[in-house]
């Protein structure tokens, strides 16, 4: 007996402002029997509204009228007297207090079956079968219920009969069944929980609920499988009428979030609660709605509310909601709030964020971002600063020095460092890739590095205004006090070329001067180091008597010299005492590169670098004397034939030393032999430029202290001769010698040339 015309109407725009659907809940039971709500000048006049001119030759559902019969009373509608030219609104008027029905469920049937409340040309076909009634979708109406005052009075006795008789039962109130989208079954079914007999019978009347192409078209067309019937029903209910749901005790702020978020919230389970502010909560069947004049209306639910609750809700850390409860990647809860937010995830629980923590994981893209959910709450890291982990990493927040993201393989080994208590400090940007497969941060006082391949990389830089600034810096993070501390000239390399390997052996500091003052940043780092004694390299040519003067105000001063840079290189080996060396490295005079690279290894093995007149065929006398006064055995001399000739080689030979040659195609490839040779494996490495000397002068004494390879390099990547000797030894820490503009950041993250 059910009707349905699967069509779409005309509407106007104001119809067009429809709430929310829900299909278990069309419209309630209070409202739907609501025979009462109104009179019939009050239909007369909702008829006339809604046409103001009828075209000429029809006649309008406002002026229509007909002659109808009485009915006797039944156990579904109390008898109709019928009366003579009987208007529409009278018919329907009388109607619905005969059967028990509100009006405006009569009035919005008419509209949705055929559109008679707002045709301005109604056909007599229309009137025919003006609810529908009798006009199944499988077959023609039936011709006996043909009639305007026949269709609506049967059409309301059956919609009151679908809740009363037991017969109608296959859309049961308090149930989930299976409602088609269309008449065609291959269209499929929705599970629908029937929450009111209105809404059953309104199913049984026409047995289909709009598909989301109905739902999204408003009042227009969805597609093929789209039914429209009772989507039209609620639109126009909800358009002339106001809503098709009582108020169930809901506070009057929380109405509209009780309509259009129906199926998240379910029923109001008590009162509303009202707080100091002036804002409303309330609880329902599956969540609880908040309302504040800043706010609006707003749901929270499951994970989130019972945490939300415990943090007191708006009178809590959070303040009210300013948005519903959002479904986030991986089956994971959020919830934005006035101070903060809420996230949840299965595998890690509920967690809060808040201030520029919270602001910045969304500019990354929150949970389905960079970050991943949160593993943990905000962690106060010391004053002004603050932590908070995430599934890929985390956020480390400062008052002075920012915001910025840390990815989880750093983090992991900052951690392993101390975190913010490290050496490293607080970061001051955020993580990065670089194009050798490392990852990397900067920090306060230094950087990290990490990649699969080579692991963990901490890298800091010790530089100053100029060379004798960086020495000294040098100077601080490697040199222990108390000890000897050695100074050359700053201007020149040849008297500290043998000094660098005498400091490593001693755990000593090299340290720079001009010829005629001890620089500022030098007189610092010598008040630090409160030496037992000081060691100038070099004669009164290069460091004057008035800076040995100077000297002896932080400790007793002696000299090492000669007439030349030979003869203090010679001077300066002798420095290694009795007990002698079992090795000797030797090197050109007339440049620095080789002599430098060598001090390092030179200074771990505790071996004196001896510098030479390379271009000589054969061995000087004075030196031949000082390898055996030191007790040699073994030289290495660095450097091609081209700077130490094959003479000497073949004279030390004959004369019975194990001699070797470390050398290579360039000054950074000699490096490369030398440091692969004697640092086979290196936890440390230093880098300092090629093409000067006074920054890895200083860093040579410093390596050959630490056990250290030193390597010389271009600004912007290390030549790749070094690559091999890098790759063995995996250094986990470097040291740049001199600030960017001579070594640059890709060296500390070992980027290779080429």
């Amino acid at each position: 007996m059910a009707a349905t015309v699967i069509s779409v109407l005309p509407f106007t725009q104001d119809e067009a402002n429809a709430a929310t659907f829900s299909a278990g809940r069309i419209i309630d039971d209070a409202i739907f029997f609501d025979s009462s709500s109104m009179t019939e000048s009050e239909i007369q006049s909702f008829l006339n509204s809604k046409v103001s001119t009828c075209k000429s030759g029809y006649t309008c559902l406002k002026s229509y009228k007909e002659s109808t019969k009485s009915r006797a009373s039944d156990k579904y509608c109390s008898a109709y007297t019928g009366g003579s030219n009987e208007s529409a609104a009278r018919i329907i008027y009388k109607v619905a207090r005969a059967c028990g029905m509100n009006p405006q469920v009569l009035l919005v049937t008419l509209q949705k079956e055929q559109g008679l409340v707002t045709s301005t040309a109604p056909t007599a076909g229309k009137y025919r079968i003006a609810m529908g009634y009798a006009c199944p979708d499988t077959a023609a109406c039936d011709t006996k219920y043909y009639g305007f005052s026949n269709q609506v009075y049967n059409a309301a006795r059956q919609l009151h009969r679908y809740t009363v008789d037991s017969y109608f039962s296959w859309f049961p109130v308090g149930k989930t069944v299976g409602v088609q989208y269309h008449p065609n079954a291959s269209c499929g079914k929705k599970s629908v929980y029937i929450e009111t007999k209105a809404t059953a019978a309104l199913y049984y009347y026409t047995p289909y609920t709009p598909n989301t192409a109905a739902l999204n078209a408003g009042y227009g067309t969805g597609d093929t499988c789209s039914s429209y019937g009772n989507r039209n029903f609620f639109n126009y209910f909800n358009a002339w009428f106001g809503s098709t749901w009582t108020n169930d005790g809901v506070a009057p702020q929380l109405a509209g979030i009780y309509t259009s978020q129906y199926s998240e919230l379910g029923k109001p389970q008590g009162n509303p609660i009202r707080y100091a502010d002036g804002g409303v909560a309330q609880a329902f069947e599956r969540g609880w709605a908040y309302w504040s004049k800043a706010t609006g209306a707003h749901y929270s639910q499951d994970q989130i509310l019972t945490s939300y609750t415990t943090l007191k809700g708006p009178e809590g850390v959070l303040g009210y909601p300013t948005g519903d409860v959002k479904n986030e990647t991986g089956g994971g809860l959020s919830q934005q709030f006035q101070k903060g937010a809420l996230y949840w995830s299965p595998g890690n629980s509920i967690h809060r964020l808040s201030g520029q923590i919270l602001k910045s994981y969304l500019a990354l893209g929150g949970p389905s971002g960079k970050l991943g959910y949160p593993v943990d709450a905000e962690s106060s890291l010391g004053t002004g600063m603050s932590m908070q982990p995430f599934v890929k990493g985390a956020l480390y927040y400062s008052t002075k020095l920012g915001i910025h993201f840390m990815s989880a393989q750093i983090k992991t080994e900052y951690d392993k460092l101390g975190g913010v208590k490290s050496a490293l400090g607080f970061p001051t940007d955020s993580t990065r890739s670089f194009k050798n497969g490392m990852s990397g941060q900067t920090f306060q006082s230094g950087s990290l590095y990490w990649s699969s391949a080579h692991g963990p990389v901490v890298t800091t830089r010790h530089y100053g205004a100029d060379r004798y600034a960086t020495g000294a810096s040098v100077s601080r993070s490697t040199a222990q006090t108390k000890g000897k501390v050695y100074i050359a000239t700053g201007a020149n390399y040849p008297d500290a070329l043998g000094a660098a390997a005498l400091a490593g052996k001693n755990d000593a500091s090299l340290l720079l001067v001009t010829r005629t003052s001890v620089p500022g940043t030098v007189a610092s780092e010598l008040k630090r180091l409160a030496p037992s004694q000081i060691v100038i390299v070099g004669g009164t040519g290069v460091v004057s008597s008035a800076v040995e003067k100077s000297l002896k105000s932080y400790a007793p001063v002696s000299r090492i010299s000669g007439s030349d840079r030979f003869e203090t290189s010679r001077n300066t080996a002798k420095q290694f005492g009795a007990a002698g060396a079992q090795t000797a490295f030797i090197s050109t005079g007339w440049d620095f590169p080789d002599a430098l690279t060598a001090g390092s290894a030179a200074g771990s093995l505790g071996a004196p670098v001896i510098l030479v007149d390379g271009k000589k065929s054969a061995l000087d006398a004075k030196t031949s004397q000082v390898l055996k006064t030191l007790k040699v055995q073994n030289i290495v001399i660095v450097g091609g034939t081209g700077v130490v000739s094959s003479g000497i080689s073949s004279a030390l030979s004959k004369s019975g030393y194990g001699v070797s040659r470390l050398s290579g195609a360039d000054r950074y490839a000699t490096a490369a032999a030398i440091n692969s040779k004697y640092f086979p494996t290196a936890d440390a490495a230093y880098f300092a430029t090629g093409t000067d000397f006074a920054d890895a002068l200083t860093g040579s004494a410093a390596a050959g202290a630490d056990g250290a390879p030193l390597y010389i390099t271009t600004k912007s990547c290390i030549p790749a001769s070094n690559k091999n000797a890098i790759t063995k030894q995996s250094p986990t820490t470097v040291r740049l010698l001199g600030g960017p503009a001579v070594v640059g950041d890709q060296v500390g993250r070992l980027e290779i040339c080429g």
